[in-house]
C-alpha cells in the first residue's frame, strides 16, 4: 500500500482503496456496538417449554463438552451435575 501511495500514477487508487477500507470497517464497528447495546438493553426471548432437558442446557450454553474423540460418545457436564450421553 504504501508504495502505491508514492508512485503517482497508482496514487488515486490506492487512497480509494484506503477510503473503501475504511468506511467498511467503521460500518462494522458501528453495527457491532449496535448490536451489543442492543443485546444488552433487551432479553432474550425464553426456550420452548416442549424442548428437551439436554437441548435447553446446551442451549442455555451451560455445557462442557469432554470426549470428542474419534469414536467416543460425547458427554455433556451441566452445571448441576447431570451427565447426559448422545
Amino acid at each position: 500500500m504504501t508504495d502505491a501511495i508514492d508512485e503517482a500514477d497508482t496514487r488515486a487508487r490506492a487512497i480509494a482503496a484506503f477510503q473503501l477500507h475504511k468506511s467498511i470497517g467503521l460500518t462494522v464497528l458501528v453495527l457491532s456496538l449496535m448490536r451489543l447495546l442492543w443485546r444488552l438493553t433487551h432479553k432474550p426471548p425464553s426456550l420452548p417449554a416442549g424442548m428437551a432437558l439436554w437441548d435447553r442446557k446446551v442451549r442455555l450454553g451451560r455445557s462442557r463438552w469432554i470426549g470428542m474423540d474419534e469414536g467416543r460418545r460425547r458427554r455433556v457436564c451441566a452445571d448441576d451435575g447431570d451427565e447426559l450421553f448422545f
